[in-house]
């Protein structure tokens, strides 16, 4: 990776692949094509597809929740009360996307 000026604002650097970056960036997208496909091995494009689906519902409804790992969790109201949405079900739950 390198690191390149912004030519309309100077204040801007630009974060870009050299060609040994995508050429690491092509081995690592074959690889997990073939994990992929051996993970898959034996499950049918539409039973993949209804897996999407459901993973895709579950990480909205996660997001929704506010605990995806790296989110804003446990705000902390003015008098120190924890104000998360899922302050009800204590430390735990939070831990658990630890």
């Amino acid at each position: 990776m390198e690191r390149r000026s912004d030519p309309q604002d100077r204040r801007v650097n630009k974060v870009h692949l050299t060609p040994k970056g995508n050429a690491v960036l092509e081995k690592m997208q074959k690889i997990g094509m073939e994990m992929n496909a051996k993970v898959m091995s034996g499950i049918s494009l539409p039973r993949q597809h209804q897996l999407a689906d459901m993973l895709h519902t579950m990480k909205a409804n996660l997001v929704a929740m506010d605990v995806v790992p790296g989110s804003k969790r446990a705000s902390r109201g003015r008098r120190g009360r924890d104000t998360s949405p899922y302050a009800a079900y204590g430390n735990q739950a939070a831990d658990a996307f630890d």
